[in-house]
């Protein structure tokens, strides 16, 4: 995979580079020459067909799955650190977003929706779902030394009556 940079441009001209994702150059430069109906056309062909230019996109990746899959675990093996540590910065510096796609990963495992919690998030809280009346998605926000404390599962309804007893508890003390 490659990413094409624009060094110079003017009205008809560009200077093209071609750099690899692992840093290497792959063609120093190259020079398209477009005339201004050209670009135009382009333009246009572009607006018009968004819906073909996508599927020619996606079969393109489907037909050379391979390849890319290839080219992935090469691309992480020769930058495995750089990765581990972009991701872990990423994840740091972004705390709601992590915390959004951890919930919708955990939301997709169990098939419970959404989380609604009935109080906002607090630091050293856990997220808990009730399981009142069959509904998953109903949730509160309690401390993680509270909900560590009591084991339950949302398979037996004994824990969780002791759990939400415990959790209600408290929310209503807040």
């Amino acid at each position: 995979m490659t990413k094409h940079f624009t060094q110079y441009s003017e009205s008809n001209i560009s200077i093209i580079l071609s750099i690899e994702y692992n840093g290497k150059i792959k063609r120093k430069s190259s020079i398209k020459i477009y005339s201004n109906e050209q670009k135009k056309n382009k333009k246009q062909y572009q607006l018009k067909n968004k819906n073909k230019i996508k599927k020619y996109k996606k079969n393109y990746r489907q037909e050379n799955k391979t390849y890319f899959k290839n080219y992935g675990l090469k691309y992480y093996k020769e930058n495995k650190e750089h990765i581990i540590k972009s991701v872990k910065k990423w994840r740091e510096n972004n705390p709601q977003k992590v915390r959004l796609i951890d919930h919708k990963r955990y939301k997709n495992r169990f098939s419970w929706g959404i989380p609604i919690p009935i109080n906002d998030y607090f630091e050293n809280s856990h997220l808990h779902h009730l399981h009142e009346n069959k509904d998953y998605q109903t949730c509160i926000f309690i401390p993680a030394e509270l909900h560590k404390s009591i084991w339950h599962s949302h398979k037996d309804s004994k824990s969780m009556n002791k759990i939400n007893k415990a959790a209600l508890e408290w929310f209503e003390t807040q």
